[in-house]
């Protein structure tokens, strides 16, 4: 079984709490242990921990937030991830299902959303988190479980989301207008009048929240004023079918719309007033494929295009608004269709994700300084019943004071742990050993 060992070494005023995976013959529990000598004392303690027993990979990956001076409540983190290497080389199954997230701790279970790409160089997972202001963090991928099944779920991931599975519009999410349909995963909005808002999720600008949305086809009917995502005040609803598209250039909201300047294949965005018309803040030209479509609104609103900024808005309305997908009343309109819709929170500068070499077990530190340094550099050595021997040099952070603490994290071996070491270079103090394991 896969065990976690947590324990704590005192060194004058330094204290490191320690944490590590290791494989046992059995699982019966060994004896708590407490070694003193005259300038350390280490504390062993084991404890049983059968979450990831069965997953035998598991890679570290590290959170810049330090250029961003917000803390990060439930925010969502890109990873992305090469799984076609891991599937290629059999640590991961074919389906991507048996991969999961863990907080700092490696044992808390976060929420992610497996966007797309699963077995592919650039498999894109967004992971909800939190990260304190102007700081790091480590949180752990694990996979290697042939029996697992997907944990993947955007619903639990964002603030509102819908990938529109199943064959019916989710009620309890979307007020429903005209005739919308759901196939294979996809929600086609015919070219008449089919729209879809939520009333139950709003934002507003001090949401800073980031909407987005996969079409997958859209109208090529040139003037069209189809909504694709689109945001709408609450108290003056209007679709782009109000009048053929006229009546929503009275109303605030903010849009992509497709066919735009007499060109097919052309999409654009929009921003609108009460009482004034549709101001046409970007154009593009596109082929009819998957593309994603982003409103960031904000105080200074900005429009994305598959993930990239094309363009910024001063002065957007101010309202609370909605979210929704709409198309036009032209009677020679083409449907839009979309994979999917979210919502997901939305800061600048966004965190940096990084991820670590693959291990299979690790070592946490918790390093605390309570004021007086006796030593920076310690040596771990780790035993195994095999004979092979592990051993990591670190280096203690410098100018910690009591209210402060640092996170080391090491990758160590799998194997039948025989003993544990920790020696002091930059002072004399001779090792500590633990005993060896009871089984």
């Amino acid at each position: 079984s896969i065990l976690i060992i947590a324990f704590t070494i005192t060194v004058a005023s330094i204290t490191l709490t320690f944490f590590t995976q290791i494989t046992k013959i059995s699982t019966t529990k060994a004896e708590e242990k407490s070694v003193v000598i005259e300038c350390m004392k280490v504390d062993l303690d084991i404890i049983d921990i059968d979450k990831f027993k069965d997953f035998n990979y598991m890679k570290p990956i590290a959170i810049d937030n330090t250029a961003n001076s917000n803390n990060l409540i439930d925010y969502q983190v890109l990873v992305n991830l090469d799984t076609a290497s891991l599937i290629s080389a059999g640590k991961m199954k074919s389906d991507c299902g048996d991969i999961r997230f863990t907080d700092s701790d490696g044992t808390t279970l976060l929420n992610y959303w497996l966007e797309s790409g699963c077995n592919t160089a650039n498999t894109k997972i967004w992971v909800k988190v939190n990260v304190s202001a102007s700081s790091t963090k480590t949180i752990y991928v694990y996979y290697g479980n042939p029996s697992a099944s997907s944990a993947s779920n955007g619903d639990n991931t964002f603030i509102l989301f819908d990938d529109f599975l199943g064959n019916n519009i989710n009620n309890t999410k979307w007020v429903v207008r005209g005739m919308p349909s759901i196939s294979n995963g996809v929600i086609t909005l015919d070219g008449t009048d089919s729209a879809i808002y939520s009333s139950s999720v709003t934002i507003s600008q001090s949401t800073s929240a980031l909407v987005e949305a996969k079409v997958n086809s859209h109208s090529t009917v040139v003037g069209a004023r189809s909504g694709m995502p689109l945001i709408m005040d609450v108290n003056n609803i209007r679709f782009p079918a109000d009048n053929c598209g006229d009546s929503i250039q009275t109303r605030p909201s903010i849009f992509w719309s497709d066919g735009r300047n007499y060109v097919l294949t052309d999409v654009g965005a929009y921003i609108t007033t009460i009482g004034g018309s549709a101001t046409y803040v970007y154009q593009a030209d596109i082929s009819n494929v998957p593309h994603i479509f982003g409103i960031w609104y904000a105080p200074t609103s900005k429009l994305y295009l598959d993930g990239s900024e094309v363009a910024s808005i001063t002065n957007p309305p101010s309202n609370t608004m909605y979210i929704g997908l709409a198309t036009t009343c032209t009677a020679s309109s083409q449907s839009i269709m979309v994979d999917w819709i979210r919502v997901r929170k939305y800061t600048s500068p966004e965190p940096t994700i990084t991820l670590g070499n693959e291990e299979n077990n690790i070592i946490k530190l918790i390093l605390f300084n309570k004021g007086v340094n006796l030593g920076k550099k310690y040596l771990i050595k780790i035993t195994y019943e095999d004979g092979n021997v592990f051993t990591k040099e670190i280096t203690l952070p410098q100018n910690l004071n009591y209210t402060q603490s640092s996170v080391v994290t090491l990758g160590v071996p799998k194997g039948v742990i025989k003993y544990i070491s920790v020696t002091p270079l930059d002072i004399t103090c001779p090792p500590i050993e633990f005993p060896k394991y009871k089984r």
